[in-house]
């Protein structure tokens, strides 16, 4: 008799996944760290040192427009998504990455991507105007606006192509008080005129709602769509063991 062992197989693993609080918590830094340098006085854009900021909100993960988010971004799209309630903006980003790195650090990586306008097209006013957003810092812009309070963000992995998959990150905010003629922010000393109901926190200088940076669950899981992932066959193991009679 020969028993003969066989070690073999495969299983499947998704390729397909929002953010998980990690993912969430690095987005979130991300832009409280731009919102905080600009609070403090300490960005600067072409040599320019940029007046500190009296009002700036620090920005919360909003689980109803991050479900919204993610739901434009499962449909891999090439444009914004239509205006949508308790939505006040939209930034998008894509990018060829290597998928095997995850997804969780996509939303910084976005969000250097949109303050890093400033940089390129350069920031000479703070009164918002047509002409001012469509010269190359749109999405700079509401990254920076004071009342921005409320951000969520979806991710997907799309086509492949070689070594290398696209990836497009969505994020959505919510804040008062935008519109053409305004100004971004009041210029002043660091958070001193923080809104009704907030505090200034002192190590970013923004001004905090009090109400917690991430809350449970990170989105509305049951109002998601087309998120079922696909699955990608990766190496796995089982063993078969085959008894042949002699």
């Amino acid at each position: 008799m020969k028993i003969i062992f066989l070690l073999f197989g495969f299983i499947f693993h998704p390729n397909n996944a929002q953010f998980d609080k990690s993912g969430v918590q690095q987005t979130l830094d991300a832009h409280n760290e731009f919102r905080s340098s600009i609070a403090k006085g300490t960005y600067v854009t072409k040599g320019l040192l940029h007046a500190p900021a009296t009002n700036i909100m620090k920005m919360k993960w909003n689980v109803t427009i991050a479900t919204a988010a993610q739901n434009h971004a499962n449909k891999c799209p090439k444009g914004h998504d239509g205006p949508l309630e308790g939505v006040s903006g939209e930034c998008m980003w894509s990018g060829h990455i290597n998928a095997s790195k995850g997804v969780n650090h996509l939303g910084a990586v976005a969000a250097k991507a949109w303050s890093s306008e400033y940089t390129k097209k350069g920031w000479e006013t703070d009164v918002m105007s047509d002409e001012f957003f469509n010269s190359g810092v749109g999405h700079a812009i509401i990254m920076t606006w004071y009342s921005q309070v409320n951000v969520g963000c979806g991710v997907k992995l799309c086509q492949k192509e070689g070594d290398y998959q696209l990836a497009i990150v969505v994020c959505k905010y919510w804040g008062e008080g935008q519109g053409n003629g305004k100004i971004m922010y009041e210029s002043g000393p660091t958070c001193s005129a923080c809104p009704p109901n907030t505090t200034c926190d002192q190590a970013t200088g923004l001004c905090d709602s009090k109400i917690p940076d991430i809350p449970e669950p990170i989105y509305k899981y049951d109002e998601l769509v087309n998120s079922k992932p696909a699955y990608t066959v990766v190496m796995g193991f089982f063993l078969m063991i085959i008894v042949q009679l002699i």
